[in-house]
C-alpha cells in the first residue's frame, strides 16, 4: 500500500495538499496513525484554524477518502462520527405574531 500522504495527494483532488498539512500538524504520518485519539486531535486542529463550513468540507473529503480504503486498513470504531464536523447553521428567525 502506498504511503498515506502520497495516496491522499493522489486521490483527494484539490483538498489533498491541505488535508496532508493538517494531518502532519497532528502527527498523522502513516495509515497506522489513524487512531481515535489522533482523529479527535485532527478534528480539533481543523476546527481551530478553519471556518466552520470549510472544516466540515475537509471532514467530508477525508471521510470519503477513508471509506475508499477502509477494507484495506484498520480504522478505529466510530471514525465516521469523529470526522462529522458540524459547520455553521444559519439561525432561523421566527416571526412572532401578536
Amino acid at each position: 500500500m502506498k504511503p498515506l500522504h502520497d495516496t491522499i495527494r493522489a486521490k483527494a483532488g484539490r483538498s489533498g495538499p491541505m488535508l496532508v498539512k493538517h494531518l502532519k500538524a497532528v502527527g498523522i504520518d502513516s495509515w497506522t496513525d489513524l487512531t481515535r485519539a489522533n482523529l479527535y486531535d485532527l478534528r480539533d486542529e481543523v476546527e481551530s484554524v478553519l471556518a466552520p463550513n470549510s472544516a466540515k468540507n475537509y471532514g467530508a473529503c477525508l471521510s470519503a477518502f477513508l471509506r475508499r480504503y477502509e477494507d484495506e486498513v484498520a480504522l478505529p470504531d466510530g471514525w465516521p462520527e469523529i470526522l462529522r464536523f458540524r459547520g455553521n447553521r444559519p439561525e432561523v428567525y421566527q416571526h412572532k405574531s401578536g
